[in-house]
């Protein structure tokens, strides 16, 4: 498994340099096309901007480290970020369609993908954004290589809605759900496809 460590590469600005024992991977998505997330990230609050990752997977299933995923950031704000070793996946999320019937974003960005989007009334949204197979094939990749190193237990959450509970669990789990407020991962995301 190839993962680029050079080309987007955050500041020791953007993360907390500090080391605890990790119990979690965490999935969630970007919310913009290609890898518009890391300039924000690198950017914002005059680039000390901590919401971030350490990996992003992008559509063509390329993985990328942003800094080493022993240390850890604000990713959900909350204490159990200490224990998370968050992923994101580069997809839009939810959708809606414009007066030109063409799909948009929630910066009015077009979906681009020639794949029709998902259809699935979920938290104030109906249309969302596809993740790749590629992406899929990458981040079981990942997985197993995190869960390995860090000693992390493989099971998954079968869903992605809000567990009140979902910080005593161990293994794989979903930025949402952490929130009843957050959407990603969307309905799109098939979460049988990293068991």
């Amino acid at each position: 498994m190839y993962i680029n460590k050079k080309d987007y590469t955050l500041k020791e600005t953007n993360y907390y340099k500090e080391v605890y024992q990790k119990t979690q991977i965490v999935v969630g998505h970007s919310g913009r096309k290609k890898m518009r997330h890391f300039d924000a990230w690198a950017n914002r609050r005059n680039g000390n901007y901590k919401k971030t990752a350490p990996y992003t997977i992008d559509i063509d299933g390329t993985i990328h480290q942003h800094y080493d995923p022993k240390y850890y950031s604000d990713f959900l704000d909350c204490e159990q970020d200490k224990c998370n070793i968050p992923i994101i996946l580069v997809n839009q999320g939810w959708l809606k369609l414009n007066d030109l019937n063409v799909y948009v974003d929630w910066l009015g960005h077009i979906y681009s993908k020639n794949i029709e989007p998902i259809e699935k009334s979920w938290r104030g949204h109906k249309y969302w954004a596809k993740y790749t197979k590629e992406q899929f094939l990458s981040l079981k990749k990942l997985i197993d290589y995190l869960s390995n190193e860090f000693n992390i237990d493989r099971e998954v959450i079968n869903n992605n809605v809000y567990d009140e509970n979902v910080d005593l669990f161990k293994g794989i789990a979903f930025r949402s759900n952490y929130s009843r407020d957050l959407t990603d991962v969307s309905p799109a995301f098939e979460i049988e496809k990293i068991k």
